[in-house]
């Protein structure tokens, strides 16, 4: 792409790692909808665990970016947000089971 900078199809081409993901995304929730009750509550659990530690560490630095710390890449969000996801399903489990 950095051959052709000013070309159309960049964006689209660009956006072609997320298309498996779609896949994924459905992949999950058929089988999320196919769980009992008590797996989905962890599941949720353990995703609401995340994201709300995903939303408090980026905020917190955001806020120390401003102060002056070390610009980041995004692309950590997303292994950080993994990790508390997996700590969130065993908290999660060890509540429930």
């Amino acid at each position: 792409m950095q051959t052709y900078p000013d070309a159309p199809w960049r964006y689209a081409v660009a956006v072609t790692p997320m298309i498996p993901w779609v896949f994924i995304v459905g992949a999950y929730v058929r089988y999320y909808r196919r769980m009992d009750e008590l797996h989905q509550r962890m599941a949720l659990e353990a995703f609401a665990f995340a994201f709300a530690g995903t939303a408090l560490l980026t905020f917190t630095y955001g806020f120390l970016d401003f102060a002056g710390a070390p610009r980041i890449n995004w692309w950590f969000v997303w292994p950080v947000m993994a990790a508390l996801w997996v700590i969130g399903g065993f908290v999660a489990r060890k509540r429930w089971l």
